[in-house]
């Protein structure tokens, strides 16, 4: 987590991540898997599709950062959650 605040009776959780391709082959496209402790809402995000599903917290890549040579990383990945909940544990990357 990079940052916290919070406004009025809502908390926000600002996170920025980088994505490896820690393969031995090159891929087209990436997506993390996050699972959450418990309800969020997406305020924000950048170089990723952020979607919620249940309690989980998907980010897919976008056109311009999906493909990834073996060892190649994708930056400056974020988002912003704003609730009570955070992330359970590290990434599920596929």
């Amino acid at each position: 987590m990079a940052d916290q605040w919070e406004a009025g009776d809502q908390k926000f959780f600002h996170y920025v991540i980088t994505v490896t391709n820690k393969g031995d082959s090159a891929v087209t496209s990436w997506n993390v898997r996050l699972p959450l402790s418990g309800a969020v809402t997406i305020s924000d995000s950048w170089n990723a599709t952020v979607s919620i599903d249940g309690a989980e917290l998907t980010l897919d890549s976008v056109s311009y950062n999906g493909a990834l040579a073996p060892q190649a990383t994708a930056q400056d990945i974020g988002f912003i959650l704003s609730g009570n909940a955070l992330p359970n544990s590290g990434p599920i990357t596929s």
